[in-house]
């Protein structure tokens, strides 16, 4: 008598996730939900943000935030074992960076990259810099160390909230990957035909307004009431339009009214829809990553003027941004 057939159970995705910060941490807890292998490269496994086990908040628009623990093998050396995909969660800033082109190097196999960085040029100075393909992420989710300052809840770890679109992904085959990896364990994740676009567009309204903020003080009520946000709005649409004629885009004139409306609609309606403090967040999280704001608006500015474009609000921005870190570093001399 014939036995059974046996039954062939695929094998895990085993996922390295280069960035063992807030983003990494999470999109790790859905990967290993939808059964994959995670673990993260560090350059120092001692490091805060390298211990484990940690603890995982993720926050509801509604209700209290919920924990999780997560414990994931830490490693040092990219060499070390075999892997589908690489995720980086990392700032743009950080590539240029000669230990992640040493991880890259170090890499068996070539595995597909995953490049979650804000730059539209980022995917291709990575091109410039790995040989494998190259998938490119766009990150939809808020997460940060808690607790916040000034706040003593909740413990020591990582909050997050989840909303629609938490991930998007380009439409080549590590992104449909990722993106369905994702789904699998219980995130809000999609693909776009035309990924690049989506992304620098929500870049170049994001990092203008947060630019704007920054010079307002990091005061919602402040910068929604000030010369800021007009300006944030004016250089969101000169970064649109330097974005869309270096990715080939026809872009006609954005309209400023609609986009200084958004704006103190967000200043005025998030604070009262999120479920932890907004400015505290957005002070927090976006002056630990203020070198890439600067370095992007330095990269706007530059495209802008080859090209041909008005550049004068984004460098208004940028300015004012050097100016604040001139006087912080006088402050602290």
């Amino acid at each position: 008598m014939a036995g059974k057939p046996q039954v062939t159970r695929p094998t895990p995705a085993h996922i390295l996730i280069i960035g063992s910060g807030a983003v990494g941490a999470v999109y790790a807890r859905y990967l290993v939900k939808a059964g994959c292998l995670v673990s993260f490269l560090a350059r120092d496994n001692n490091s805060a943000n390298a211990q484990m086990p940690r603890t995982l908040h993720h926050y509801p628009l509604l209700g209290k935030a919920r924990e999780k623990r997560q414990n994931l093998p830490v490693i040092t050396d990219a060499g070390a074992g075999h892997f589908d995909q690489v995720w980086l969660c990392l700032p743009s800033t950080a590539l240029d960076n000669p230990w992640l082109q040493q991880q890259l190097d170090r890499l068996r196999g070539c595995p597909a990259l995953v490049a979650w960085t804000p730059d539209v040029a980022d995917m291709d100075k990575l091109a410039s810099q790995y040989p494998g393909s190259i998938a490119q992420g766009l990150i939809g989710l808020i997460s940060f160390q808690t607790p916040l300052p000034g706040y003593e809840t909740p413990t020591p770890g990582i909050g997050f909230l989840a909303p629609p679109r938490s991930a998007v992904l380009d439409n080549s085959d590590a992104g449909r990957l990722a993106a369905r990896l994702l789904k699998q364990g219980g995130l809000p994740a999609t693909t776009s035909a035309d990924l690049p676009w989506l992304e620098g567009r929500l870049a170049a309204a994001t990092i203008c307004a947060v630019a704007g903020l920054e010079a307002a003080g990091w005061s919602l009520k402040g910068f929604s009431g000030s010369a800021w946000l007009p300006l944030a709005a004016d250089a969101g649409i000169e970064a649109t339009r330097i974005t869309g004629q270096y990715l080939g885009r026809s872009v006609s004139r954005p309209m400023a009214g609609p986009r200084k409306l958004a704006l103190k609609t967000i200043m005025t309606l998030g604070p009262r829809v999120m479920p932890f403090d907004l400015e505290t967040y957005l002070h927090y999280h976006f002056a630990k990553v203020g070198d890439q704001t600067r370095q992007i608006l330095a990269a706007w500015i530059s495209r802008g003027q080859t090209q041909g474009l008005p550049t004068s609000a984004l460098e208004s921005l940028a300015s004012a941004l050097t100016d604040l870190s001139a006087r912080a570093t006088e402050h602290a001399a």
